[in-house]
């Protein structure tokens, strides 16, 4: 599998050279250390996070009193962790791990927008999926490229039915553009008053861990993989059986 450019300003310059800069998250700054990071001048509503990691991510708000020693050594933490290491995600290894913070994206009443994320695998985005409450009660409902239900959810309990975004055949184009490179990649979104914003590109959602309930439900799924490309991170290709 090729690996994804990295850090996050080299993700962004492959995301603007293939798709345009209007889906880039407005981008606050990166930076190599702690103590770098100007946490009392960044402008308000934004989000810390690292570069070379997931699912760590802090938000500061406008009236939020924060604890700059304390957030360092978050950060510092952060930063000694190696990704590569946690669940043998190979693509994180020898990666420089950075700091960076983005504007946080909003919805007309100043809440976290639900999460968007396009599966593409063998070329073409199979699923889709949205992530609502992710910071509260997390739920996530999983559709078809034509925005219907699938026969099946992915680890999370549902919640009632999303609307079909106006911009859905757009999502859809996107995502397998970025995806060109890969056997599988999937693009996440966020869909802001008509707005389209790209928040992350990843190879292995969930780590690898996540599922599909009823779990025959991955053989259809999985059906889409075309295992002649795949490689190991020495080269070799994979046949797909041991």
């Amino acid at each position: 599998m090729a690996r994804l450019p990295q850090p996050a300003d080299e993700s962004r310059s492959y995301i603007a050279q293939q798709v345009g800069t209007d889906v880039l998250v407005p981008l606050l700054g990166v930076w190599d250390r702690p103590e770098d990071v100007p946490l009392a001048n960044l402008p308000r509503p934004f989000v810390l996070k690292p570069t070379a990691a997931s699912g760590l991510v802090l938000i500061v708000r406008p009236d939020d009193c924060v604890d700059e020693d304390e957030v360092r050594a978050v950060m510092r933490r952060w930063v000694k962790r190696d990704y590569s290491k946690l669940h043998r995600e190979w693509c994180y290894e020898g990666l420089p791990r950075r700091l960076m913070a983005e504007m946080l994206v909003t919805d007309s009443a100043g809440g976290l927008p639900p999460d968007y994320k396009a599966y593409v695998i063998g070329g073409k985005v199979r699923f889709l999926q949205v992530d609502r409450g992710r910071f509260a009660k997390h739920t996530r409902n999983v559709y078809d490229p034509n925005w219907e239900p699938l026969p099946a959810r992915w680890t999370l309990e549902k919640h009632p039915p999303d609307p079909r975004p106006e911009c859905l055949d757009r999502m859809v184009q996107i995502a397998e553009t970025l995806a060109k490179p890969f056997e599988f990649l999937r693009v996440d979104y966020y869909l802001v008053d008509g707005k389209l914003y790209i928040g992350e590109l990843t190879n292995y959602p969930g780590a690898g861990f996540e599922k599909f309930i009823p779990a025959a439900y991955s053989l259809h799924i999985g059906s889409y993989w075309d295992t002649s490309r795949v490689r190991d991170p020495a080269g070799r290709t994979c046949t797909g059986s041991d």
